[in-house]
């Protein structure tokens, strides 16, 4: 009998725990509405957040000693220092928002990782296009590597974004809520007609 009652009560104190997580979340999300953060950002701060309040370096007396801790927790678990700074960003607003305090203000952010990027040779990208048979597939990559855009920028493109005339492509909230020109090459207005041509898109350029 007592360890049944032991079990009930893990099961209660776990039940409580996961009701308290939920609450503190959705009372985040509310915030993180009020202050417009894209869909993404949204996501990943809920992310830290409830993973943060997930482990034992959350108490009720939360104070910086113990975002120190998990960050330090999440350093030695191989995080990069572009994480561990989301993970700050995401703590110092739920700090401010959520639990009136100031916890992780007095942190500094780690210097980034200098890492050289991987750059493809034109020989490299030329081999990309001519071995991605799938004509939607290519336009999307083709589209990609001549105007520089972000996947999301391509995924959220739509047909009134193009400027045929002006070879421009007015591309509209961005990374950070931002409208941006880019050019719009001859190559890629010649893939591009033969993909409206058999996909025949009416407002998105890419469904699905």
């Amino acid at each position: 009998r007592k360890e049944a009652s032991a079990v009930e009560r893990v099961g209660h104190e776990s039940k409580e725990k996961n009701e308290f997580i939920n609450y503190h979340l959705k009372l985040f999300l509310n915030e993180l509405k009020l202050l417009k953060y894209s869909k993404s950002t949204i996501k990943n701060y809920l992310s830290c957040i409830k993973e943060f309040l997930s482990t034992e370096y959350y108490t009720q007396d939360i104070y910086e000693l113990k975002v120190k801790s998990f960050l330090l927790y999440k350093l030695d678990s191989d995080s990069s220092a572009s994480s561990i700074n989301l993970y700050l960003c995401a703590l110092k607003l739920y700090g401010s928002k959520i639990l009136n305090s100031e916890i992780g203000d007095h942190i500094e952010r780690p210097s980034k990782d200098k890492k050289l990027p991987i750059v493809l040779s034109r020989k490299d990208v030329a081999r990309i296009f001519k071995y991605t048979y799938n004509i939607k597939h290519r336009t999307i990559l083709m589209l990609i590597y001549s105007a520089g855009l972000r996947v999301s920028e391509a995924a959220s493109i739509k047909l009134n974004d193009f400027d045929f005339n002006r070879n421009i492509i007015h591309l509209k909230n961005g990374k950070g809520r931002k409208d941006r020109i880019t050019l719009l090459s001859d190559n890629f207005k010649i893939i591009l007609k033969q993909y409206m041509k058999e996909y025949n898109p009416k407002s998105w350029l890419f469904d699905g």
